[in-house]
């Protein structure tokens, strides 16, 4: 699947093109208009065509210039140059027409209505082009007629300048209308995801949403199959490092074909700017609720879902793939059809690649994660490896046996013991007989010293493969597992956010 850079900046450049392709038919052909308004109205035939000639140059130069990646400012400062002066040239042309009497105002106000049809974007993008445009007409056409002395005779006709006065007044409400009009427009792209279908998905309702935008549930009609769609919201839209890791994350999980990794299946970026991604659709619950409601667990089932947990992060090692921020709210539990439960790794955003080369996404001298889970090596400023993620699932099985984390407290007092002190054995923390290779495994994971810890998720499970357990085998612990009671239709993808500590 190839993943484009894309953005709501890319929507619009592309919205902006299609306008400048029927600017640059409707402006020359509007000739026509001119000479049969210079020999209807008077006026110098060479001006109408000059100010035609211009325009038509200025058009011609913006459809250059976004031929190649043009920065948001940089389209907005053409949008906003074409637009005034395409309004100013037709005000030159009204001055040819009984200067501020001239019926010509009219096609200023087309200009602005265009513009909020074709472009439709929000009031406050949109204020400088449109209220530039509707300024140039007023100005300019007192300002040719203070030039060529026209102006004080008109203005000196009460019925000429109630006329103008009018004009104005119209183009003002024109301009008020374009605004209204292209910031309904916008909104409605903003929400036109619940009336439509994102690439071959039609979404069928809502069933989540969180920090980074919605979730929802989607048909794919020739298929007849049910997916999660996640879309970016808006606001995050507007945030390249937030474009950044919504595409790392679709990227990183689209490489993973794993049963303990959540697969993706479709990505992309409408035409008008909508970020989405398509995952399977998953019935269950995250390990955070699921431990919130259960408390500690049993040894068997947290070597279980543990085992699983480390099998669909081996994979991502074995891609390359280090996932960075691994905890309960990122680890799913599925329940299967046949009641049985099955853990699935999600949220690959802050994911990345062992061999990666690109820039971080966040700055120098932060370090992003969750604090509760994040291994100390990070916490010094060291490069994340796999050796981190498996500090990571050592807290969370230490979690799963002790029903607390290892370090609890504020996030700057977690970070500050996990550099200096070791943590507690879980079995102090429970009263109850934890198995001493279990916790052997556990407390080896959580070394301080990441060359004493498995080298990957891989040895981890190999090494909880040989963990002995007292009493029912796995499969006969997982065949009761009646007491676990999941919220079907959950969305796999939201967790708490992750903070950045510096």
């Amino acid at each position: 699947m190839q993943l484009g850079r894309q953005s709501e900046h890319d929507a619009r450049v592309l919205r902006f093109r299609k306008a400048l392709r029927l600017a640059l038919i409707a402006w020359p052909a509007f000739a026509l208009v001119d000479v049969a308004v210079a020999y209807a109205l008077g006026g110098r035939i060479w001006v109408y065509l000059l100010t035609r000639a211009l325009g038509m140059f200025a058009l011609a130069g913006a459809a250059l210039l976004l031929r190649t990646d043009a920065s948001p400012k940089t389209v907005w400062s053409i949008d906003t140059t074409v637009t005034a002066l395409l309004t100013a040239m037709v005000s030159v042309q009204a001055h040819e027409v009984d200067g501020i009497a001239s019926p010509l105002a009219m096609g200023v106000m087309l200009i602005l209505l265009g513009h909020a049809a074709l472009l439709g974007d929000s009031w406050r993008r949109a204020l400088w082009p449109i209220g530039l445009a509707a300024a140039s007409y007023p100005v300019t056409v007192l300002s040719l007629g203070a030039l060529t002395h026209t102006l004080a005779p008109q203005l000196a006709d009460g019925a000429i300048a109630s006329r103008f006065a009018l004009d104005v007044a119209f183009l003002l409400g024109a301009a008020t209308l374009a605004l209204l009009g292209g910031h309904t427009v916008w909104q409605l792209r903003r929400q036109v995801f619940r009336t439509r279908a994102l690439g071959r998905w039609r979404l069928v309702e809502k069933i989540g949403e969180g920090g980074m935008g919605e979730v929802w549930r989607a048909h794919h009609h020739a298929l007849g199959r049910e997916v999660a769609i996640k879309i970016l919201s808006h606001e995050k839209r507007a945030c390249p490092d937030a474009i950044a890791r919504f595409e790392r994350e679709a990227s990183m999980m689209s490489k993973l074909t794993h049963a303990h990794a959540v697969s993706v299946f479709d990505y992309g970026v409408t035409e008008d700017g909508l970020f989405y991604y398509a995952m399977e659709l998953l019935d269950g619950e995250d390990l955070s609720d699921a431990l919130s409601r259960m408390g500690r667990l049993d040894p068997a089932r947290a070597v279980e879902w543990m085992k699983q947990a480390a099998e669909g992060v081996a994979a991502a090692h074995r891609a390359g793939i280090v996932h960075r921020d691994l905890k309960p709210e990122n680890l799913f539990v599925v329940r299967r059809d046949d009641s049985t439960t099955q853990i699935k790794v999600l949220d690959f955003g802050l994911a990345r690649l062992t061999r990666d080369s690109s820039p971080q996404l966040t700055r120098d001298g932060w370090v992003v994660g969750t604090p509760a889970t994040i291994a100390p090596e990070l916490v010094r400023g060291e490069p994340a490896d796999a050796r981190s993620d498996v500090y990571a699932l050592g807290v969370v099985l230490y979690q799963m046996l002790a029903g607390v984390r290892p370090f609890e407290g504020e996030a700057a007092t977690v970070m500050r013991a996990k550099v200096k002190l070791d943590p507690v054995k879980p079995s102090l923390h429970t009263g109850t007989f934890i198995p001493p290779h279990l916790e052997a495994v556990v407390m080896r994971c959580l070394s301080r010293d990441p060359d004493e810890r498995y080298a990957d998720a891989g040895e981890l499970v190999d090494a909880l493969a040989r963990c002995p357990l007292r009493g029912a085998s796995v499969e006969e612990e997982i065949s009761t597992w009646d007491d676990i009671t999941l919220v079907e239709g959950r969305p796999a993808i939201f967790a708490p956010p992750v903070v950045a500590v510096r």
